[in-house]
């Protein structure tokens, strides 16, 4: 009994170090901050900001939150700052939300910041400041992908669905369809714009799927989401499943098939240490 009983005490361990521990080939980063150096700049900037009417200690409390954002994190708020502050929003909105930034990567601030210019601009969709904001938060949130294919990604997409685009969609619909189809792709080499305007144009052909527009939109932004190439596996498979030297199979059962086979496209590696 007492060897039954030390073997299964042995397995638990053996379990307990498999599940519960951590395990002894994760590595964990630590990144050295000029915590000082935030903490000053970010006071130094509020107390010269008059028109905030800022009390001393909020001042001080606004800038140790900043100083948790780690190196840059200053130059991160105070440029969020001044951006919504100079188009018009309120101070302390503008510091709420320049506070949470500060806290950001800087990828996430680029992306948040030529989101927002190209939404709120009179020359791009001239949309009102909160919903400008709405849409650049959207994509820059938790944004760890690369920031220049995004942004390429957003303005091809705004060239196929703004009101000076082909679809003459309203600028807020056309916004968010742009943030959300960019945000689908910021893991890829390349941005996915160009793909997903090929796919939605060939859905709509009536020698082809002959979808609805927004079926059409609705489909294309669902398989882009799977990388650059998805479009073309999505229309050599189709083509091929309706074909009678293919599959010879319906409309509907070619689409199917097409989705299936597109949505293959992407094949997640993991590397071993």
């Amino acid at each position: 009994m007492k060897k039954i009983s030390i073997l299964s005490f042995i397995f638990f361990l053996s379990m307990s170090n498999s599940y519960g521990a951590k395990r002894s080939d994760d590595k964990v980063y630590t990144e050295q901050c000029l915590s000082a150096r935030e903490y000053i700049t970010a006071v130094r900037f509020l107390r010269q900001q008059k028109d905030f009417s800022l009390n001393e200690k909020q001042i001080r409390t606004l800038a140790d939150t900043v100083s948790k954002g780690c190196t840059g994190s200053s130059k991160r708020f105070i440029l969020v700052t001044k951006l919504l502050v100079k188009t018009g929003l309120d101070s302390r909105s503008s510091l709420k939300l320049a506070v949470k930034l500060s806290n950001r990567t800087e990828k996430e601030i680029k992306t948040f910041t030529y989101i927002f210019k190209r939404s709120y601009l009179k020359d791009f969709l001239d949309l009102d400041i909160k919903t400008s904001i709405d849409i650049a938060y959207m994509l820059a949130n938790k944004f760890d992908g690369n920031h220049l294919n995004s942004q390429r990604t957003f303005n091809q997409i705004l060239r196929l669905c703004n009101h000076k685009g082909q679809l003459d969609m309203p600028s807020k619909t056309c916004a968010k369809l742009a943030a959300r189809v960019a945000k689908s792709g910021k893991d890829f080499k390349k941005p996915i714009g160009d793909g997903f305007k090929k796919l939605f144009h060939y859905l709509i052909k009536s020698d082809g799927p002959n979808l609805a527009t927004f079926k059409a939109l609705q489909l294309a932004e669902e398989m882009m989401k799977n990388g650059p190439k998805s479009s073309r596996n999505f229309i050599q498979a189709y083509k091929f499943g309706i074909s009678k030297k293919g599959l010879n199979v319906t409309r509907g059962q070619s689409i199917n098939f097409a989705k299936k086979i597109a949505s293959r496209t992407i094949k997640k590696k993991v590397e071993k240490e």
